[in-house]
């Protein structure tokens, strides 16, 4: 197992907590704190308020009284976590290489891009689930879709995938402090370009192999790519 635990970046901002990623990361701490004290019904909360791809896709047939709902949930899906394991590793990914990229693109850009990751990661996993086919009728009559179009997604994963693109894309020199916990224990330190690529290609075998994972593969991949995409159109402010 290889966990990062700091990010050496010569061309990095020096700042820590960069505002729009504190905000990202003490909402997602509160949210969850809320959910696992205050919901009674997990459930329940992860449907409402978690992405439902047939909901997105049967959008026009919806009565709700939340306002742009379900559409509104390709957001608040990202500020949702199943379990304590799972706010851990996005959060402490967050934390790792959001800052810099936020002082980069500065943070009204970096707030709509992790938005927009957020959005794009969603999409895509969506567009999986349907088998890249978006005929409504098709899927009603196909039970086994229609129960995975069902299933909530929840978690900033996404979006986090996006950060990680974007650094890739800004910073492939950097290195980064890594835990490595086999037979032995020891830190050494990985280039950015090998651990977040090695990353990236774990995530494309798993989706290619391990369709039948509860991770949301694709969102990953989908979200990493938009993140490179955006930070090689957008230089943002170099240090």
């Amino acid at each position: 197992m290889l966990i990062p635990l700091f990010d050496m970046n010569n061309r990095g901002s020096g700042i820590t907590f960069t505002p729009v990623m504190t905000i990202i990361i003490t909402t997602n701490i509160l949210v969850f704190l809320y959910q696992s004290l205050l919901i009674p019904d997990l459930q329940a909360f992860f449907k409402e308020w978690g992405v439902v791809p047939l909901k997105i896709l049967s959008a026009n047939e919806i009565i709700s009284d939340i306002p742009y709902y379900p559409y509104i949930t390709l957001i608040t899906y990202s500020f949702i976590h199943a379990n304590f394991w799972h706010i851990l590793g996005n959060m402490w990914f967050l934390f790792i290489f959001a800052n810099d990229v936020e002082a980069r693109m500065r943070p009204m850009i970096f707030s709509l891009f992790y938005l927009g990751g957020a959005i794009i990661a969603a999409l895509f996993q969506i567009l999986y689930a349907t088998n890249w086919n978006l005929d409504v009728e098709n899927i009603y009559s196909n039970k086994a879709m229609l129960i995975n179009l069902s299933t909530p997604l929840v978690g900033a994963s996404g979006a986090v995938s996006a950060v990680l693109g974007a650094y890739l894309r800004y910073f492939p020199e950097a290195e980064v402090a890594t835990l490595v916990l086999f037979i032995f224990i020891t830190i050494i330190p990985i280039s950015a370009i090998w651990y977040i690529g090695g990353w990236f290609i774990y995530q494309v075998i798993n989706a290619l192999f391990n369709p039948e994972s509860h991770v949301a593969w694709i969102a990953h991949i989908a979200g990493f790519v938009y993140g490179y995409i955006f930070a090689s159109v957008y230089k943002g402010k170099e240090y």
